[in-house]
């Protein structure tokens, strides 16, 4: 990639009505969709929940779609500061993503599209995320 292309950015919110919230987000051939809720259970404090997963045709090897768990620790981590869970006690807050097509920098778009999704659904964070890296030339 030269220094002078142009990379398409896009993000999309409330893409879906099924879940809290949602977002959708685009950045070059990188392709994503998040979505988060917010369930009840019975503890004392609040808990947050990651997964990231990949489509079957989201690589250029077909079929090599699964969850990974490295990926959802890095977003676990990334989000775990900004949500104030201490807010939300007896509930857990779910976070899902799903790579729809990977052309490379996969975990920043990820961590933005996952923070765009919080605040659509109205958790309360410190602030929003946003992640970025810069290839060195």
């Amino acid at each position: 990639m030269s220094p002078q292309m142009l990379v398409i950015f896009s993000f999309q919110n409330r893409c879906s009505k099924l879940a809290s919230g949602s977002a959708y987000a685009e950045l070059g051939n990188t392709k994503f969709w998040a979505k988060s809720k917010k369930t009840m259970m019975y503890r004392d404090t609040g808990r947050l929940n990651c997964s990231v997963s990949y489509t079957t045709f989201a690589t250029p090897v077909r079929g090599q779609g699964s969850d990974h768990k490295e990926f959802s620790s890095m977003l676990h981590k990334a989000l775990e500061g900004a949500i104030m869970l201490e807010t939300f006690p007896k509930t857990t807050v779910d976070i899902f993503a799903l790579v729809l097509e990977s052309g490379g920098s996969d975990l920043p778009v990820v961590i933005s599209c996952a923070s765009l999704a919080l605040a659509n659904a109205g958790i309360m964070m410190y602030d929003m995320l946003e992640y970025a890296q810069r290839p060195i030339i």
